[in-house]
This record gives C-alpha cells, structure tokens and sequence, in this order.
C-alpha cells in the first residue's frame, strides 16, 4: 500500500471515506455529484492528493457537511518537512520578550 502524501492528506481522506460510505454513497457517485474526475477522487480518498478549496467545498456540500469537518484539527505539524509550527500570536510574544 502507497503511504499517504502527509498525515494531513492520510486525515482528511480517511474522514472522507468514512463519511461517504455512512452515507452508502460509492467513489464514483461522489466524484459525479461533485463533478471531479473519479480518480482524483479515489487519490483524496487514500491520502495521494491535496484538494484544493473548490474541490474540499464541492465534496462537503454533496456530503452534506461543512468544510471544517474534512479538516478540523489539521495543522502544519501534519506535513512533512515544515520548520515553523509558530503561530502569529506566539511569534509576537517572543518578539515582545525580547524587547
């Protein structure tokens, strides 16, 4: 089995499946409904793509949920590679500190 692109990506299409298929809705009649191309579907669905906001917005309303259900919780801590996990809050505080 391929891995996921990212934590975030493996989240998010593991949400998505387990959405859809309480719904008893297949891949393809998602991917229809939310007029994407059922492959692309079925990459989001195993973690192999980044949907971009149309895409996200489209499958929530066929689902019949909001956006923020596919990616609550999600941060940069879930992709590979990244350095800065600093919120803007917590970066002015530092900078303050050092004042």
């Amino acid at each position: 089995m391929v891995e996921p692109y990212s934590n975030a990506a493996g989240v998010f299409g593991k949400r998505l499946r387990a959405i859809r298929t309480g719904l008893a809705l297949s891949q393809e009649e998602v991917a229809h409904l939310a007029e994407i191309h059922p492959t692309n579907y079925g990459k989001l669905e195993r973690g192999r793509a980044n949907p971009n906001m149309e895409t996200i917005i489209r499958i929530s309303t066929v689902l019949g949920i909001e956006p923020g259900e596919l990616l609550h919780g999600l941060t940069t801590a879930d992709y590979p590679g990244r350095h800065h996990n600093v919120t803007a809050k917590e970066w002015l505080e530092a900078r303050e500190r050092m004042r």
